[in-house]
């Protein structure tokens, strides 16, 4: 009889086992691992502070956490322990599926943690400065936009030693990423710029030597909080310093404003460490068009004796992997961070959880991988040849570190690096000809007899326009239309009808380049002829001077050849 009385047991066991219930099983793992961006104001879209909020997003939730989506990280668990590593438990990844399974039951709110204080507008507490740009920068609804440097005093009269500090975009919708500069009294970096004055900087940060260069204090991405420092580390900002914001803008289809700040909370006593973030990059890389496995290498060597607190991978669209090591004489190289599938849309920091002292003769190998082919599908343009670029579809291979000194030692001088070899501003690619606006001067058509006419006229006029973006735009027309005596189009005669529609073309798209072929290919998403809606239009291209020269082959003028001559005007 003790088999059915065993049975009944775990039976009844099952039935009365206690449900799981937001407030107690699943609100501690959100203020653990979510609410620091689920919640109004960050980066989040929404907010997980409260079971109202929360619950209609459960099965989502679900979703995300068991496919390991959420939390955002992607270190190989198999090389380097990291403190910020927010992966859950299998405990609490079960806890939210059951939770989210069993009809997201409340439960009781005296079961409830208490809830996590947050500053209102800021992570690291109340600042003590704060420092913004002086004006609303305009985003527009469309295009690119060059990075923008914005330089800022910070009225600072003495050094200061931080302890805290955080970037606060003005307008999250349009700021793709923050980078805030510390740039020293000494330091020629945009000193013919005025303070306040955004400016575009593709050259001279890169051409200035090693005592010029100013200090990367801190960047924000859109889901990474601000790293904290832990007691008895700060950063240094040297009296007379000035702030250079580094923004990049991306517009959304909507004109937008942005006027980010940056908050700063002081030590209250000198630090026993200084932190600082230094940069080591391979900025000379070419990737070649369709290479779905080009790898990029990179090494800094140590001079000085540091400590190694925390890596930052970068990369752009077409990044793939990413891999770290710190090389020590006599010894095997050691993987510190194993990033095997790279994301451009989180970019993660990767705080070690122990420091690593780094001794000189030590190196720090650094290696990435990019996937130009079709098969990435964030790829801008795998026939595209990518070198090393500010914007989304050119590319960087660099890698933050942040190192630890002592507080009289210049940070800067840890790594060895290279006197800059002066720099001319990037020669422009094919596609960058491109871009810009154009007059149509001529417009010819040559039979296979060799018979030539001039389809729009003598005086053709016409505008062709190609965008950063990839978006395009065409309008010609013959300027001896005669004018239509009706006083509309619908009332228009037939003959008149036919002649001013046939001598109009108009039509607006995306567009790609084949540099191999030298062949532009225009995506027609909207025309005048509602024939040419989806299709492609082929046109060989050649530069002259400040000419454009576009020709194709007309199906329908019995196998013309079409020769389209357009003069840039001035942007």
């Amino acid at each position: 009889m003790k088999q059915p009385v065993v049975l009944l047991l775990a039976v009844a066991g099952i039935a009365f086992a206690a449900p799981v219930t937001f407030h107690k099983d699943v609100e501690p793992v959100l203020q653990k691992h979510c609410q620091g961006c689920h919640r109004p104001g960050e980066a989040a879209p929404m907010s997980f502070l409260t079971y109202a909020s929360t619950r209609p997003w459960a099965k989502a939730i679900k979703q995300a956490v068991l496919a390991k989506r959420m939390p955002p990280w992607f270190a190989d668990p198999d090389h380097g322990k990291f403190q910020n590593d927010p992966t859950l438990s299998d405990a609490e990844r079960n806890a939210i599926a059951q939770w989210a399974d069993s009809g997201s039951i409340q439960g009781d709110p005296k079961s409830a943690p208490p809830p996590l204080t947050f500053t209102g507008g800021w992570n690291i507490g109340v600042p003590e400065h704060v420092i913004e740009m002086p004006n609303d920068f305009s985003v527009p609804a469309a295009g690119v936009i060059e990075y923008q440097h914005v330089v800022v005093p910070t009225g600072l009269t003495e050094d200061k030693w931080v302890r805290a500090v955080e970037l606060r975009p003005g307008n999250r919708a349009v700021v793709h990423h923050i980078i805030a500069f510390v740039r020293p009294p000494g330091s020629k970096w945009l000193r013919d710029v005025q303070p306040g004055v955004p400016v575009t900087d593709r050259v001279r940060l890169r051409n200035l030597s090693t005592t010029e260069m100013p200090e990367f204090l801190l960047s924000y991405t859109p889901g990474r909080p601000p790293a904290g420092l832990a007691n008895g580390q700060a950063r240094l900002i040297p009296a007379g310093s000035d702030i250079v914001f580094q923004l990049h803008y991306t517009t959304n289809g909507k004109p937008a404003t942005d006027r980010s700040k940056l908050g700063l909370i002081f030590a209250k006593e000198p630090p026993r460490e200084r932190v600082a973030t230094l940069p080591i990059a391979n900025s000379t890389f070419v990737i070649p068009p369709g290479d779905p496995n080009h790898r990029v290498d990179a090494v800094a060597t140590v001079d000085q004796p540091a400590q190694l607190l925390r890596l930052i991978p970068h990369m752009h669209l077409r990044g793939k992997a990413f891999e770290v090591s710190h090389l020590r004489p006599g010894q095997d190289p050691r993987v510190l961070l194993r990033v095997p599938k790279y994301d451009f849309n989180w970019q993660n920091a990767y705080s070690l959880d122990r420091p690593i002292s780094l001794n000189p003769g030590d190196k720090i190998a650094v290696s990435g991988w990019f996937d130009n082919s079709p098969n990435n599908p964030h790829n801008p343009d795998p026939k595209a040849e990518v070198r090393w670029g500010d914007q989304s579809w050119e590319e960087m291979m660099l890698n933050y570190i942040d190192i630890s000194v002592q507080p009289k030692e210049e940070p800067k001088r840890v790594i060895a690096r290279p006197a800059p070899v002066p720099q001319a501003p990037p020669a422009a690619s094919v596609r960058d000809r491109f871009i810009g606006t154009w007059r149509l001067a001529s417009f010819d058509s040559t039979l296979s007899d060799g018979t030539k006419t001039k389809p729009y006229g003598d005086a053709p006029e016409g505008r062709i326009q190609y965008e950063k973006s990839g978006r395009m735009s065409a309008m010609l027309m013959r300027t001896d239309r005669k004018n239509i005596s009706a006083a509309s189009l619908e009332a228009a005669p037939l003959e008149a009808l036919r002649d001013a529609t046939t001598g109009f073309t108009a039509y607006y798209g995306t567009f790609d380049i084949d540099e191999s072929k030298k062949i532009v290919t225009h995506h027609l998403k909207f025309a005048n002829n509602p024939n040419w809606v989806g299709t492609d239009l082929v046109r060989s291209y050649q530069f002259e001077n400040n000419t454009l020269i576009l020709t194709a082959t007309s199906p329908a003028r019995a196998g013309a050849t079409l020769r389209l001559v357009w003069e840039r005007l001035p942007d």
